[in-house]
């Protein structure tokens, strides 16, 4: 990722997907993939972010994570800038971005010689705009956004079964694809599963703000070098204290206003 994907006087963004401890101990990788980029357009800077979670039971699945997640964030940055109009992006457009990040899986699969379905994953994909927010979402994981409330926007979808979700490469996954609109937001972040027993609060269905907050509160300070706060965000992830209550993979990318 070059440097105009991270730069931007309106937004400070970092994120970081770190192996879980199950994975480390089994010697597989991590299956977890996140992108994220900012955006210049003449109406003020627009981030896009997204988040993948392989299956655990695919073989490629890290292959599909990364892939899902590259080609969204690419197509929705290539439709923003080859408009002169921010608004041009909609919903219909963001349900084509699901459609090609899948087929993008599929030929990937090809490639590979692979079943899609051995390169399965989640997809969070998260478009801030300066006056709306856009979302789309398949499987587990959260988006949480602070429009004045922090609050939970996309909750985890379970499958069937229990300790199941619903991934891109299986049947009517598009057609069951969960698409949100909001307003402006000051600070968001996404994640994938691995977190949801700490991010979230399933007593209420609703965000854990103490820990959401202490995440984000540390972009608030000027004073933090972008890159450090990325460093100590991995890290993080990848403590003790963290592992201490999951041991799957985790990923989380967070992102913040900069008021003048």
């Amino acid at each position: 990722m070059d440097d105009r994907h991270l730069n931007s006087s309106l937004w400070r963004i970092i994120g970081a997907s770190v192996i879980g401890r199950s994975h480390e101990l089994a010697g597989t990788r991590c299956q977890d993939a996140c992108r994220f980029a900012v955006v210049r357009h003449p109406g003020g800077d627009i981030v896009v972010g997204a988040v993948a979670d392989g299956a655990g039971s695919a073989p490629a699945s890290h292959i599909g994570a990364n892939t899902v997640t590259a080609t969204a964030t690419a197509l929705i940055e290539e439709h923003l800038l080859a408009s002169n109009t921010e608004a041009s992006f909609g919903r219909d457009d963001l349900t084509r971005v699901l459609e090609h990040s899948r087929d993008a899986v599929f030929e990937e699969a090809r490639q590979h010689e692979l079943k899609p379905g051995d390169l399965a994953s989640t997809l969070l994909v998260a478009v801030f705009f300066p006056d709306r927010t856009l979302a789309a979402h398949i499987g587990d994981g959260a988006i949480v956004i602070d429009d004045g409330l922090l609050r939970v926007l996309s909750w985890p979808e379970q499958g069937e079964y229990a300790n199941t979700t619903v991934f891109l490469t299986m049947d009517g996954a598009l057609e069951n694809a969960r698409l949100y609109e909001a307003g402006p937001v000051a600070r968001f972040a996404l994640f994938s599963d691995g977190l949801q027993n700490i991010a979230l609060s399933y007593a209420t269905q609703d965000v854990f703000a103490p820990f959401i907050d202490s995440m984000l509160k540390p972009l608030g300070n000027p004073d933090v070098e972008t890159a450090k706060l990325d460093a100590a965000l991995a890290a993080y992830l990848g403590s003790e204290t963290v592992n201490r209550r999951t041991d799957d993979d985790k990923t989380l990318v967070l992102g913040s206003r900069i008021h003048a």
